[in-house]
């Protein structure tokens, strides 16, 4: 009987490791054999019963079944601690540019999954283990996403059925939508699975007839990266000529204003006022004039200014911006309003370049709420002498020159209606920045100019779930990680794990001197 229970004992351990080690994996197989080992050891004990009473009445079987129930014990733990590994487990990127961790966007994207998305990838099997790990990403972030790995070397048929015509083509299907990329990057694929998550068509509108800023050059002063970056996001963009057309197209959902220097039309101005008052949305950027024969903007700054904004006829320098390589004329921005949504989880810096102040009426009309969106550093000041900035050699000159910070950018909500209308559709959304060079093709790539401004466009057409930090290009990153977080892993390497290793022997020590 001894002999019986040894080789049980044996064999509990030997399950219990196999179950530790391939649990994930063959799930329904452990149940199949765990099952029938109760009850084949079950009826064994039951058929030797008494035999099993006079062997545990023995010394050195009462200190075998102590050990088994130590291992047992130990190895439960040990399989409680997988499962919730494997289910429920937790991961951190050390690296500076969380080279292995997914955009703020993508985990926004990903949040509003209501029903399964499957992303289906073919790609060589040998080139598979080089991305699996972005894919085990997404994973990560939502139980909804399943992933499929296709050879289509060797299942040619399915490649076929869905017409792949190059190695690393990614297919993503959302209900009855697809979508599919053929380069294998956070940034293609996330924009990929925005456009089968969403269910309205967004138009953009460039204003022009004024020398606003063009999309469809590309030009560094012009913006047709942020075009591009519109289509990315399923943004369908337009241009429109106010005065030719008469009206601001009704399929517009966002209008942009984007650094006119020819003046407006009285009728031009009516209809911007209509527009706004009837529930419109529109981002405004303009230039501080420093040249004579420019246009003062006068009549679409009266019209800000019926909505609670003034913008101020100066220029923003900030000796700061030496610190980036960068002209004072381009000042570093890192203070943001943390009660907007455009700018709430921003932790990160932009550049304005040229920029003028832009203020928040205290006599605004009672409808509207208003917002500072980002503040130029305590170190900037406020130029008025445009004389002297137009000779190229500008001093800062304390006891002439306005101290900062100063605000760079605002927002509005809200309506002039009397009594205020409360259906959200009839309020109007306005951003407003102090410089069309924001987002222009050179500067839209530093810092987080992307961000910022495609989040206002976000926040103007209500489309606050694509509000976040965006993907960036993939760069090699080493990990870094806090001096506290440094102490918490020497802790734990050094000290923890040795520590309990050495009190669990001492214990099995004790116990067995005991027996």
């Amino acid at each position: 009987m001894k002999l019986i229970l040894s080789i049980l004992t044996g064999l509990t351990a030997l399950l219990l490791l196999f179950i530790v080690w391939v649990y994930p994996v063959v799930t329904s197989a452990i149940y199949s054999v765990g099952g029938l080992f109760v009850v084949l050891m079950g009826s064994l004990i039951w058929v030797n019963q008494k035999d099993v009473k006079e062997a545990m009445q023995s010394k050195s079987v009462r200190y075998g079944a102590n050990s088994a129930l130590t291992v047992g014990l130990v190895t439960a733990i040990l399989i409680v601690v997988n499962f919730l590994n494997y289910s429920h487990f937790y991961k951190k990127d050390f690296t500076k540019n969380k080279t292995y961790s997914l955009s703020d966007q993508t985990d926004k994207v990903l949040k509003g999954l209501k029903e399964e998305l499957k992303i289906t990838v073919f790609i060589k099997t040998a080139e598979k283990d080089q991305i699996k790990g972005l894919f085990e990403n997404y994973k990560y972030l939502s139980p909804k996403i399943i992933v499929d790995f296709v050879d289509p070397d060797r299942e040619p048929e399915r490649a076929k059925v869905a017409n792949i015509k190059k190695y690393g083509t990614v297919i993503i299907n959302y209900g009855k939508k697809e979508s599919r990329v053929e380069e294998m990057n956070e940034e293609k694929i996330t924009n990929a699975v925005i456009k089968v998550l969403k269910d309205k068509q967004v138009q953009v509108c460039f204003m022009t007839g004024h020398g606003e800023k063009n999309p469809d050059l590309a030009d560094a002063d012009s913006y047709s990266m942020v075009k591009t970056e519109f289509a990315s996001q399923n943004y369908e963009s337009k241009t429109f000529n106010l005065l030719e057309e008469g009206k601001i197209p009704a399929t517009c959902s966002v209008l942009l204003i984007i650094g006119p220097n020819k003046s407006f039309f009285e009728k031009e101005i009516a209809t911007l006022d209509d527009y706004l008052n009837h529930g419109g949305k529109a981002f405004v950027a303009l230039d501080p004039q420093l040249k004579p024969t420019s246009s003062n903007n006068k009549e679409i700054i009266d019209l800000l200014a019926k909505w609670g904004v003034q913008i101020n006829h100066d220029l923003i320098l900030d000796p700061m911006s030496s610190m980036v390589g960068m002209n004072a004329s381009v000042p570093i921005v890192g203070t943001y309003s943390k009660e907007h949504p455009i700018t709430r989880d921003f932790q990160v810096t932009t550049l304005f370049p040229l920029p003028s102040s832009v203020d928040l009426k205290e006599n605004a009309t009672p409808g509207l709420k208003t917002w500072w969106l980002a503040k130029s550093t305590p170190r900037s000041v406020s130029k008025m002498d445009f004389k002297e900035i137009a000779t190229g050699k500008v001093m800062i000159d304390p006891k002439k020159d306005k101290p900062g910070p100063f605000n760079l950018m605002v927002a509005v909500e809200g309506t002039q209606a009397k009594p205020p209308a409360s259906d959200k559709s009839h309020q109007a959304r306005l951003v407003v920045v102090g410089t069309s060079q924001l987002a222009a093709n050179r500067f839209l790539g530093h810092g987080a100019n992307i961000d910022l401004f495609m989040n206002s466009v976000s926040w103007l057409a209500d489309d606050e779930d694509l509000i976040s930090i965006r993907p960036k290009e993939d760069s090699i990153g080493k990990p870094e990680m806090s001096e506290t977080e440094g102490r918490y892993i020497q802790l734990l390497t050094m000290i923890l794990i040795p520590g309990a290793a050495f009190l669990l022997g001492g214990l099995i020590w004790y116990r067995r001197r005991g027996l």
